[in-house]
C-alpha cells in the first residue's frame, strides 16, 4: 500500500513538472514567434495560456492589444487582460493598468483606481508607476497637492534612471519645491537625464546653460541641447533656437553638425496638418500625461480642443476636466467647462453628465449666461 501510494505521489510530480516545462515552452514559442514578427501566432499561443490563468501570458496578450500587432487595437480588451494579471501580483500588469485607468484608455477614467494600481506597482519597484505617483502628487490630481510625496516618489523613480523622473525631481531641486533649493544638483540630474536623449531634460539643460544656473554659462552647450530636443519635436526648444539665433548678443554660429529646421514629420505633426479628431486626441491625451512626450498641458489643451471642436467625445471630457481644475493654458474656466462636460455628456461619455450637473452650480449668473452663449448654435 505504501509502495503504491509513492508511486501515485511521484507520478502526480512529474505531471505537474511536465506540465509546467510544457506551458513555458508554449510562452517561449509565444515569445519567438512575436520576435519574428509573427504577432497572429504570438497572440493565438498567449491567448490560450492566459485562458489558463498565466500571468505573464495575459500581460503579454494585453500589449498586443494596446499595440495592435496580431489583432485589431483593443483597449478595452488589453484592459481586461491587464487586470487579470494584476490581481495575480504581476508588476507591470499593475502599473499598465493603472495607466490605462488614468488616460481612461478602453476604461472610463478613475483616478483613486489608478492610484491603488500605481502604488502596488511602486512598492514592487516599478519605475514608471513611481513616477506617475509622483506625477499625481505633484499636480494635486485626486489628492492633495504635495511637493514633498512627489519628491520622494521621483527618487526611487529616478535612483533606477528614469529619465523623466530624474528632470521632474531636477526641476524641483532648481525650485526648492518639496526639497531643499540645489541649483547644482538640479543641473546634475538633468545632465543624466538627458544622456538618456530625454526631449525635456534636453531642453532643461539647455535653458541652465544658457542662463548659468547649476553651472558655467555656455551659450554653445545651449544651443546644441536646445537643438537635440528640438529635433524631438520639443516646442519650446524651437522656440529658444529662434530667439537665441535672432539675438545679436549671443554672437554664435549655429554648430555645422546639426540641423536647424525641425524634421518634416515633426512640423507636420505640430502643426495638425492632416489629422483626424481621434489622432488629435491621442496627442492631446500623451501631452496631458506625459506619455511617451515630455508632460505640457497648455499644448494637451489645445490639441484636446481641436479633437473635441471635430466631434471626439473622450476629447470633450479630457479638456472639461482639465478647464474645470485650471491646469491648462487658460486657468480655471467652469463656464468652458461645463460647456464640454455637456458635449462629452450627449456622447455618453462616463460621468459627463454627473459632472456637467456639479459645475453647473458653481456657476453664477454671468457663467451660465456665457455657457448658454457657447452651447447655442
Amino acid at each position: 500500500m505504501l509502495f503504491r501510494k509513492l508511486t501515485v505521489l511521484v507520478w502526480a510530480l512529474t505531471f505537474s513538472i511536465q506540465a509546467t516545462a510544457a506551458i513555458a515552452t508554449d510562452f517561449y514559442a509565444g515569445l519567438d514567434a512575436f520576435e519574428r514578427g509573427e504577432y497572429a501566432v504570438a497572440h493565438r499561443v498567449w491567448l490560450e495560456l492566459a485562458k489558463d490563468g498565466d500571468a505573464e501570458a495575459q500581460f503579454r496578450l494585453a500589449r498586443l492589444y494596446v499595440e495592435g500587432k496580431g489583432v485589431e487595437p483593443e483597449d478595452a480588451a488589453a484592459v481586461k487582460w491587464y487586470r487579470h494579471a494584476a490581481v495575480q501580483g504581476h508588476a507591470r500588469a499593475q502599473a499598465s493598468l493603472g495607466f490605462m485607468l488614468h488616460a481612461g484608455r478602453g476604461v472610463e477614467y478613475d483616478v483613486a483606481e489608478a492610484i491603488e494600481w500605481y502604488r502596488k506597482a511602486a512598492n514592487r519597484g516599478r519605475a514608471s508607476a513611481q513616477f506617475n505617483l509622483g506625477k499625481i502628487h505633484l499636480d494635486g490630481e485626486g489628492v492633495a497637492t504635495d511637493a514633498g510625496e512627489a519628491a520622494r516618489w521621483f527618487r526611487l523613480a529616478a535612483s533606477q534612471g528614469y529619465p523623466a523622473a530624474l528632470t521632474s525631481l531636477g526641476r524641483l531641486y532648481e525650485e526648492g519645491h518639496g526639497v531643499e533649493r540645489d541649483p547644482v544638483r538640479a543641473f546634475k540630474l538633468q545632465k543624466k537625464a538627458a544622456k538618456h536623449r530625454h526631449p525635456e531634460a534636453e531642453f532643461q539643460l539647455a535653458r541652465m546653460f544658457a542662463a548659468g544656473i547649476g553651472a558655467e554659462r555656455d551659450v554653445k552647450k545651449a544651443l546644441r541641447y536646445y537643438q537635440r530636443a528640438s529635433n524631438q519635436g520639443h516646442a519650446g526648444a524651437r522656440a529658444a533656437l529662434a530667439l537665441l539665433y535672432s539675438t545679436p548678443t549671443t554672437a554664435v554660429e549655429p554648430p555645422t553638425d546639426i540641423i536647424i529646421a525641425a524634421p518634416p514629420a515633426v512640423a507636420s505633426l505640430q502643426q495638425g496638418a492632416g489629422l483626424t479628431p481621434p489622432q488629435q486626441f491621442e496627442r492631446g491625451r500623451a501631452l496631458l500625461l506625459g506619455d511617451g512626450v515630455p508632460r505640457d498641458l497648455p499644448r494637451a489643451e489645445d490639441w484636446l480642443r481641436r479633437a473635441a471642436q471635430g466631434g471626439h467625445g473622450e476629447a470633450a471630457y479630457r479638456l472639461a476636466l482639465l478647464l474645470y481644475r485650471g491646469h491648462g493654458a487658460t486657468g480655471k474656466a467652469y463656464a468652458r467647462a461645463y460647456v464640454w462636460f455637456a458635449r462629452a455628456a450627449e456622447r455618453g461619455i462616463g460621468d459627463a453628465a454627473v459632472w456637467r450637473d456639479r459645475v453647473y452650480g458653481k456657476l453664477n449668473e454671468r457663467e451660465r449666461a456665457e455657457a448658454q452663449r457657447l452651447l447655442d448654435p
